[in-house]
């Protein structure tokens, strides 16, 4: 077994240092062969993962956020069938939520206690869920998800959030300073999809389509039961909005009268007046027209500490 660790530094040198001098440092005490790929802007994570893999690395090691898994996943599900069955992915937490990982258990764990996890390699099949859409340019594209895609205000923030943190050089700063934006933000998007043989239509602040806890807004949902879950958000009202923000922080968002709840297998979207659309943290070119999102079920072959 040789392990890919796919870095992804943060703002500064020395923390890349610190980082990839504990993570080789474990590797090395275990006697795991491993080759370390550190991402660029031009190399990113999905671009390395596949000369990792092309190099005969059967076992991905993502050390970073949502984002990262995002890339690593699509660049794994690219490759041929036979080739993907003999992935695994694993995660040492480095991002700014970590909402994936966290619902692992891992987001708290030490880097030790990851790179024992990964060496244990005990595989859980999960779903991946996938979002088919052409482009401002006429392109068919999909994109895959392990976390959720958000469309409409949560999105628009995460825009935010990106942009700020080009400004302020911080990814936590970056996400208080959103935070406190989405507080005052009143935007309704109008909005049509259809699941489960019905139709949806009016007027929505955010969505979320959810294979896992979707950052607090698909809590139920679970990425290994071959189902969507969708949450439809209505609050226009800035309290409404702030007793919203609670129910999301203690995760109990779903008992909120103004948050339509959906399980389903697949949703297509005919009508979407907002521009913005996130996927795993990630914004995308935006869907020209009819797009639809569906669940592929145990893609992935993903390392976990525990069985869940």
């Amino acid at each position: 077994m040789r392990y890919a660790l796919i870095y992804c530094p943060k703002n500064t040198i020395s923390s890349t240092r610190r980082m990839k001098k504990t993570v080789e440092s474990c590797f090395k005490q275990r006697g795991l062969e491993y080759k370390i790929y550190v991402t660029t802007r031009e190399m990113p994570v999905n671009s390395l993962t596949s000369a990792a893999i092309a190099e005969g690395c059967d076992t991905i090691v993502v050390i970073g956020g949502d984002r990262s898994l995002n890339l690593a996943v699509n660049a794994i599900l690219a490759q041929p069938e036979d080739v993907q069955k003999n992935i695994k992915l694993g995660v040492v937490p480095n991002g700014t939520i970590n909402s994936f990982s966290g619902y692992w258990g891992l987001r708290d764990a030490s880097v030790e206690d990851c790179v024992d996890y990964i060496q244990k390699g005990n595989v859980r099949k999960i779903d991946a869920g996938c979002i088919k859409y052409t482009n401002k340019d006429d392109e068919r594209c999909h994109r895959y998800f392990l976390n959720c895609i958000n469309i409409g205000l949560s999105a628009h923030i995460t825009r935010i959030r990106h942009n700020t943190r080009r400004l302020l050089f911080s990814r936590k700063l970056s996400f208080v300073v959103s935070t406190l934006i989405l507080l005052f933000q009143r935007s309704v998007y109008k909005m049509r999809f259809a699941l489960n043989h019905e139709t949806v239509e009016g007027n929505f602040m955010t969505v979320c389509i959810g294979n896992c806890t979707g950052y607090g807004q698909t809590p139920s949902a679970v990425p290994y039961n071959g189902m969507l879950d969708v949450s439809a958000v209505t609050i226009t009202q800035l309290s409404g909005m702030v007793m919203g923000l609670y129910l999301l922080l203690t995760g109990k968002f779903l008992k909120h009268k103004n948050v339509q709840p959906f399980r389903t297998r697949s949703i297509v979207f005919s009508e979407v007046q907002s521009n913005a659309v996130c996927v795993d943290g990630s914004m995308i070119n935006t869907p020209k027209g009819e797009f639809t999102i569906d669940i592929h079920k145990e893609v992935v072959n993903f390392i976990i500490p525990y069985k869940k």
